[in-house]
């Protein structure tokens, strides 16, 4: 189970730290010239990075280079980017404290350039480290600090790597239903923005889910679907991690034939990418496997080449694990002698990082060595010191308990308030959008009065219109009767006037015709005379 879980966070380490190693040559040779300051700081802070992987003590080498230049404006970034170097290579070798003060650093650099995005992934890396130290409730308030930076910026990939974070508390707290609406939410954001590795890798979180769960066919799904991507994409490093988590998968159902193939698929891409962290890592889970079936002769040369490959890294988060279960397999097999050195090497790191489940663990090796020599005295005071250790432990486990319930409380308490606040704020929006719905009602109402009123003085106008017309069409008509009248009384006039000139010469015609008579009679007097 436990490798599940390593693959996770080392998967994110490798997201974050793995480049194009064949480039640290030329970035060698770039520094042997003469370079400008910042072209210096740029290359020291590009070493810093590609190193702060596979090799933290380098990481750190380039990366206190970086910081020891002044803190003038224009080297600011390149201090930001060798804080963050420094910090992952000092998580790599649990050196937290130390990684917590550059992951400060490297947000407090990043804040005076005004840099929110790497703001974020200062407090981001933070709540890495607090995860490690099992400080749940911090490194959920870092998370969601991270995340309200990225909400500030509409950074959409960052938001949806913060719900991935988010979903790993929850998945290490045990909140299975919350880690998986978590990551389903993470994965279709990154869905939207197309990001395939990302998308790949939060199937991959989703398979560390379903390991837990023990629903191996569903782990099985996911990482199928990981894979199907990271292989279209040609990705080395996260199809070799992917590979891991199918070996994992076979391993947990005692699949052993198939584990080991898949961890040898993973072993031949680190080879080729000479990608020594992850190798480390390989080479211990194989041993295991092999530890698993009894198989100590096997798994022996794999536990040495791992705790050679972590010596040579500087990787003390691992160290002290490995060694153990290296003395246990040797204890197995009767290499009593090389079991002793792994148990002496695994008391000195423990001394010094004071990791107290490696202690508890020491002390069941140690009386399980001592079991073997025949030394029962010894090997029962060990088991007692083992047992009160564990006692402790559990003390503690149930201390921690209560304060992950504690964790989960006061996160759903807050998730209630948030949800109650929005369901506040989504009453007060409603009731301002009716507000604004009534006032545009009033103002349409007013609008449709005012169309009334214009309509009705539109009507009466045309009325007016309408009447003035019929004044003229009546005027028109008294012109017409006038015009017709004056014809009329012309014409009589005119009937008239013919009447007495056809009255006036009949008149000289009857005078004329008289005349005539006249002169007749004349003529005819005249005769008879």
């Amino acid at each position: 189970m436990r490798k599940g879980i390593i693959l996770t966070c080392i998967q994110f380490i490798a997201a974050i730290s793995y480049s194009q190693n064949q480039k640290i040559d030329s970035l060698h040779q770039l520094l042997s010239q003469k370079l400008a300051d910042t072209s210096k700081l740029s290359v020291l802070a590009r070493l810093a990075e590609l190193h702060r992987g596979s090799k933290p003590d380098s990481g750190i080498f380039y990366g206190e280079k970086v910081l020891a230049y002044p803190d003038k404006k224009e080297f600011i970034i390149f201090k930001a980017q060798a804080s963050n170097s420094i910090g992952i290579s000092r998580y790599i070798k649990a050196q937290y404290k130390d990684a917590i003060k550059a992951f400060q650093d490297y947000y407090l650099y990043s804040q005076k350039i005004n840099d929110k995005k790497n703001m974020a992934f200062g407090v981001n890396n933070e709540g890495n480290v607090y995860i490690e130290l099992g400080d749940y409730g911090t490194a959920l308030e870092k998370y969601k600090q991270a995340l309200k930076l990225r909400q500030d910026i509409s950074d959409a990939s960052g938001i949806a790597m913060s719900y991935n974070n988010i979903g790993f508390i929850y998945k290490d707290l045990g909140d299975y239903e919350k880690g998986v609406t978590n990551f389903l939410f993470a994965l279709k954001e990154f869905e939207k923005l197309n990001d395939r590795p990302a998308i790949a890798i939060t199937y991959n979180y989703l398979c560390a889910i379903s390991i837990r769960q023990k629903d191996y066919p569903q782990a099985l799904t996911y990482a199928q679907k990981a894979y199907e991507i990271q292989e279209q994409l040609h990705d080395k490093i996260s199809i070799a991690i992917t590979l891991q988590y199918f070996a994992n998968i076979y391993s947990e159902q005692e699949q052993y034939d198939k584990a080991l193939e898949y961890y040898a698929k993973a072993q031949t891409i680190y080879n080729e990418v000479n990608d020594l962290r992850q190798l480390g890592l390989i080479k211990s889970n194989i041993a295991e496997t092999y530890s698993r079936q009894n198989l100590h002769d096997k798994a022996r040369p794999y536990y040495l080449e791992s705790i050679d490959i972590y010596q040579r890294i500087g990787n003390n988060r691992s160290l002290a694990s490995l060694y153990l279960s290296a003395a246990s397999s040797f204890i197995e097999s009767g290499n009593l002698p090389d079991a002793r050195k792994m148990i002496d090497s695994a008391s000195v790191l423990t001394v010094k990082t004071q990791n107290k489940e490696h202690l508890k663990n020491i002390y069941q090796v140690e009386a399980k060595y001592y079991e073997a020599l025949g030394n029962y005295k010894e090997a029962l005071q060990f088991a007692s010191q083992y047992s009160n250790q564990k006692d402790v432990l559990l003390n503690d486990a149930n201390i921690k308990a209560l304060t992950d319930m504690k964790v989960k409380y006061e996160t759903e308490k807050k998730e209630q308030q948030i949800v109650l606040l929005n369901k506040d704020n989504a009453i007060k929006a409603l009731e301002i959008k009716n507000q604004q719905l009534q006032i545009e009602r009033d103002l349409f109402e007013l609008t449709q009065n005012r169309l009334a009123l214009s309509e009705a003085d539109l009507q009466l106008a045309k009325n007016k219109i309408q009447l003035q017309h019929q004044d003229e069409l009546i005027l028109q008509q008294k012109l017409d009767s006038t015009e017709k009248a004056r014809n009329i009384l012309a014409l009589q006039k005119k009937t008239e006037i013919q009447h007495l000139e056809i009255a006036n010469r009949q008149l000289q015609i009857n005078r004329r015709n008289a005349l005539v008579g006249f002169l007749a009679a004349v003529l005819i007097l005249g005769a008879l005379l």
